[in-house]
């Protein structure tokens, strides 16, 4: 009798096994995969010691400090953010913005412009202006994109934020942006931390770590996360990691420079990872101005985890940098 009951709930657990590793096909923008199933054992790659470098812009000093090494049981949750009250700050005036080359568009357009800008998860997403000082004192706006992950802390690509010779003076994010005329809520940038090795590899001309390193977390002057909410990171830690990403949809939501400030789309499947695994290839359509841009993996419930930081185009592909052990640790940090 206690064999057939133990055979027969072998047999149950199966079943919910299977279950929970099939795709919900009803769910046009989702992926059926509960809260529980949201950690799962397996052989991360293994990021080397980084040495992150904390540029202050309102007063131009540089500290550099080590990472805390977080162990690998601690799990940075989804969420849909918090609920707070209304804050604005004051907007920062630009200079006039540069033109912009369209690339990286592979075969035809196929992006499509987010017009609810203010909806869950649209309204996590921002344009970054970053205003640069040359050394003869000519200013300049770069412009790109960054996503809220925390209260106060965006993510974005290092090349927003960081130019050889030339320093940040300003910066300012605009989440939910709906072209240049609509910025519904503005936030200063205060502190830029980036990989040390981010800047020697610009230095020397090394492609290769540029595109490894090139990742910033921006700590903002107020808490923009309290009141519009925040992604949750996929990638390390989770079930939605390098061994299985490939094949899954994700979309890629930014802001490209030819498009007036205005949002844009593409979903499409996560293609190849590069051999060292820090590198995410897709065929989803960008343009300059989306560095920066969250990949997102939509999944039910209303929750959205991002899995890269879109870095790089190219003819046949274009390129994220995956959500490492490092990055992972970084946002913890701060939040």
């Amino acid at each position: 009798m206690k064999r057939k009951i133990f055979k027969k709930t072998i047999i149950i657990l199966m079943g919910i096994l299977m279950t929970s590793n099939c795709m919900n096909s009803s769910i046009s923008y989702a992926q059926n995969v509960s809260q529980k199933e949201l950690k799962q054992d397996y052989k991360e790659i293994v990021d080397d010691f980084v040495e992150m470098e904390e540029y202050d812009i309102k007063s131009g000093k540089t500290v550099s400090y080590k990472m805390k090494n977080y162990s690998d049981d601690e799990y940075f949750p989804a969420t849909n953010g918090y609920k707070g009250t209304l804050f604005e700050s004051n907007k920062l005036p630009l200079v006039e913005e540069g033109s912009y080359e369209l690339k990286s568009i592979i075969g035809n357009d196929d992006r499509n412009r987010v017009t609810d800008t203010t909806r869950v998860p649209y309204r996590y997403i921002g344009q970054l202006i970053i205003q640069f000082e040359k050394p003869n004192k000519q200013r300049y706006n770069a412009k790109g994109t960054a996503f809220l992950v925390g209260k106060s802390s965006i993510l974005t690509a290092a090349h927003c934020v960081y130019e050889k010779n030339d320093r940040v003076v300003s910066g300012t994010f605009y989440p939910a942006q709906n072209g240049t005329s609509n910025r519904p809520y503005t936030y200063t940038c205060g502190q830029i931390h980036i990989p040390t090795k981010y800047k020697t590899a610009i230095n020397n001309n090394d492609t290769i770590n540029s595109n490894k390193y090139d990742y910033a977390l921006i700590k903002l002057n107020q808490s923009a996360g309290t009141t519009l909410g925040f992604f949750a990171l996929g990638g390390y830690n989770t079930n939605y990691n390098a061994n299985n990403l490939v094949g899954m949809e994700a979309t890629v939501v930014g802001y490209p420079g030819e498009k007036a400030g205005m949002m844009y789309r593409h979903k499409g499947l996560i293609q190849s990872f590069n051999s060292d695994k820090y590198l995410m290839n897709y065929q989803m359509d960008t343009t300059a101005g989306q560095s920066g841009s969250p990949v997102i993996l939509p999944l039910s419930g209303g929750r959205y985890y991002v899995v890269g930081i879109h870095i790089l185009g190219g003819s046949t592909e274009n390129s994220a940098r995956y959500i490492t052990k490092n990055i992972y640790e970084l946002v913890k940090k701060y939040e």
